[in-house]
């Protein structure tokens, strides 16, 4: 009975990039990558480079190997300095 009301309500929502959570996020982000993952320094090298293909209009694809678990939260760093919005 209770399936079939969730499925007769059901409406797709696609997932929407807030800015309210990932402003109130970065702070727990950056204290994750530092003390869980003893990531001190985050050093960008082309920044200029994504940027200048960020700016003409052009899309931009970030692949990670994920070598370790930090990996997602060092990539969203990155992301955040380059002003890229996922």
């Amino acid at each position: 009975m209770q399936k079939r009301l969730l499925e007769a309500n059901y409406r797709f929502r696609p997932p929407r990039p807030s800015r309210v959570w990932q402003w109130l996020l970065t702070p727990v982000r950056r204290y994750l990558v530092r003390r869980m993952y003893s990531v001190r320094n985050i050093d960008i090298r082309g920044a200029q480079h994504v940027r200048a293909t960020l700016d003409a209009g052009h899309a931009v694809m970030f692949a990670i190997n994920h070598p370790a678990h930090g990996d997602p939260f060092v990539t969203f760093e990155v992301m955040h300095r380059l002003r890229v919005r996922c």
